[in-house]
């Protein structure tokens, strides 16, 4: 019969242990694993836009759709819900703005508006844009548009566009202007229509909201090497979550066919 006391003492003996260094490697790689994670959440939290060195790049051709009047008779449809990849992740209020492509082409701009934002926006004088020249600029020309409200305007067909508009804090530079048609500007002008539309909802949903967030971009979508635009992608997130819609913004005009190449345009039928 074995003695109690040598068998504990062989259980003891028995029973593995880690190598030294083995667990220091352990301990070394969980502290790796921490420091970096803290100071990733420290970076996001003191400079939120530091990881957008990179600019937003033009949008490739082919994501843009034909305007169709009977669909979409105010110039701008609904797609769908909002794409997250267009804000970029903005985490604090502010705007942000793609440089001037090769082609001296705006790229998209996006940002986090904020109710103060908006009202400061609003109450800013509007900056002289007569020197500013976007992409396809210079064939500009008065003309009549048959409006989809039955009005006509009578005036120059291609305005300054504002990606973001300047009552969402958005700023009256090249960056955050694209050459566009009136209709595209402002649809009939009541609100309704063109860029007008998805600007008129961020500021109704501002003014309900003070406290809250609006996540917003705004993207031209050319088509290869042209200078125009063909559409753009507004995408829009409440911080609610009761707004989360995807709007296509068409940039043409009844009654003119646009060569979007170069700016130049002809009304339909000549």
């Amino acid at each position: 019969m074995l003695n109690s006391s040598t068998n504990t003492s062989d259980k003891k003996q028995s029973q593995p242990s880690w190598p030294r260094a083995v667990v220091l490697g352990v301990l070394v790689a969980v502290l790796v694993v921490v420091t970096t994670t803290l100071l990733v959440v420290l970076v996001a939290r003191v400079a939120p836009f530091e990881h957008l060195a990179e600019p937003m790049i033009v949008e490739q051709a082919r994501q843009w759709s034909e305007w169709i009047e009977g669909e979409s008779p105010n110039y701008y449809r609904v797609v769908g819900a909002a794409q997250r990849d267009s804000f970029h992740e903005p985490s604090e209020p502010g705007i942000r703005y793609s440089e001037l492509d090769a082609l001296g082409r705006a790229g998209s701009a996006w940002g986090c508006i904020t109710y103060d934002m908006m009202r400061e926006g609003l109450a800013r004088e509007r900056e002289d844009m007569s020197s500013l020249e976007p992409s396809g600029w210079g064939h500009n020309t008065k003309v009549t548009i048959a409006m989809p409200n039955g009005n006509e305007y009578h005036g120059y067909l291609f305005n300054r566009s504002h990606l973001i508009a300047k009552s969402l804090g958005g700023a009256d530079i090249l960056e955050n202007v694209v050459c566009a048609t009136r209709t595209q500007n402002v649809g009939a002008n009541d609100g309704e229509g063109g860029m007008s539309y998805p600007e008129g909802l961020a500021r109704s949903w501002l003014e309900q909201h003070p406290q809250g967030q609006l996540f917003y971009a705004a993207t031209p979508l050319y088509e290869e090497g042209e200078l125009v635009c063909r559409s753009v992608m507004v995408d829009m997130l409440a911080s609610d979550g009761s707004i989360d819609a995807r709007f296509e913004v068409y940039n043409t005009a009844k009654g003119f066919a646009l060569n979007y190449a170069d700016g130049s345009f002809v009304e339909d039928g000549r």
